[in-house]
């Protein structure tokens, strides 16, 4: 009977250290998958991508209407800003007018912003903070919004659209 007793003990103990287990290794996943999901850009997918250094030779083939959405990776709340990006972008078929530039890499650099304005020659307007979007018709710089006075958000973009015409939510 003691014996019976003991295996069972022993049963439940190894049950229980199994889901333990079970469940260190399934968090660690998740952890892991998370943090997959924000060090790569969700509307990059989506979107025609370039390099800083192709912004020059590639300007010439820009849609009347192009923007130019400048980020990096690695953050949740840039994120879930390209998630609602794609959404604006879907809703009025503009898809095809949107690029994105990851600069992950420049932005270890000290003066990144400084290499970045001149790389995009903006002189008048610059970029302050990332994440910024720079919109250009016929080629030319029109206008640029950046993160300096917090996060650009869906609703910055759509202001942009409505400002130029380029849309209208009435």
């Amino acid at each position: 009977m003691k014996k019976v007793r003991k295996n069972n003990y022993l049963n439940l103990m190894l049950i229980i250290m199994g889901v333990v287990l079970m469940t260190i290794a399934s968090s660690n996943l998740y952890k892991n998958h998370l943090l997959n999901k924000i060090n790569n850009s969700y509307i990059s997918k989506y979107v025609a991508n370039i390099q800083i250094n192709e912004i020059q030779n590639a300007s010439v083939e820009f849609s009347p209407d192009t923007f130019i959405y400048i980020s990096y990776t690695g953050d949740q709340d840039i994120y879930n800003l390209e998630v609602k990006l794609r959404k604006v972008l879907r809703e009025n078929d503009l898809i095809d007018n949107f690029i994105y530039m990851d600069i992950a890499n420049l932005i270890e650099e000290e003066n990144y912003l400084i290499t970045l304005n001149k790389s995009l020659n903006l002189k008048e307007k610059e970029i302050k903070k990332l994440p910024g979007i720079i919109y250009y018709k016929d080629n030319e710089i029109i206008d640029i919004i950046d993160s300096q006075n917090g996060l650009i958000d869906s609703g910055d973009f759509i202001q942009l659209l409505e400002k130029y015409e380029i849309v209208s939510y009435d």
